[in-house]
């Protein structure tokens, strides 16, 4: 696996956020922390707020065809989309309701993800040196499982010792019983 859990979840929201911003495919999508200066015109920005794992994990009985055993886990990713430029609004809004399409659960579907929850949009303007910008966004609840193969350790063998006594059969305790 060359790639991260984390750079695997960016690229899975990504592909998710390009077909929900099918009305608007010539507005650049970044994300929040990556280098370079603002764009000029409207953009969304992508913002992995946190991941949380779920739960514990769930281990296979079976061996997959390498000896290997399956180990998943359940995440939650908290994600945020943000809108600015004169053109956010309609972005926005566009985004919001196309992230239910089934274009969009198809791709989630593809990229092994799920959407789970999302908050309102809301309007946020920001401040730049000496005007106000347009900006809007909404936060997601995406889920999504793991699955780490790992070795297996093999049972070598198994010994289990019993006595016969007349009719009866019982098992010798594996360690002294104390009374």
């Amino acid at each position: 696996m060359s790639d991260s859990l984390y750079t695997q979840l960016e690229d899975a929201v990504r592909a998710v956020a390009l077909i929900a911003n099918a009305n608007n495919s010539s507005t650049p999508i970044i994300f929040s922390h990556q280098p370079g200066s603002e764009p000029a015109t409207s953009y969304i920005v992508i913002n992995v707020l946190a991941i949380d794992q779920i739960g514990g994990s769930s281990i296979s009985a079976l061996l997959n065809k390498n000896n290997k055993t399956d180990v998943r886990v359940v995440y939650e990713a908290l994600v945020q989309f943000s809108f600015y430029g004169p053109a956010s609004g309609k972005i926005s809004n566009d985004f919001y309701h196309l992230l239910n399409s089934p274009s969009a659960l198809e791709a989630m579907s593809k990229e092994n993800i799920a959407l789970m929850r999302k908050t309102r949009l809301r309007r946020n303007p920001q401040r730049r040196e000496t005007q106000w910008i347009d900006s809007f966004n909404f936060d997601t609840t995406f889920n999504y499982i793991v699955n780490t193969p790992v070795t297996a350790v093999p049972i070598e063998h198994v010994v289990i010792e019993e006595q016969y006594a007349g009719n009866r059969v019982t098992t010798i305790p594996p360690f002294p019983q104390t009374p």
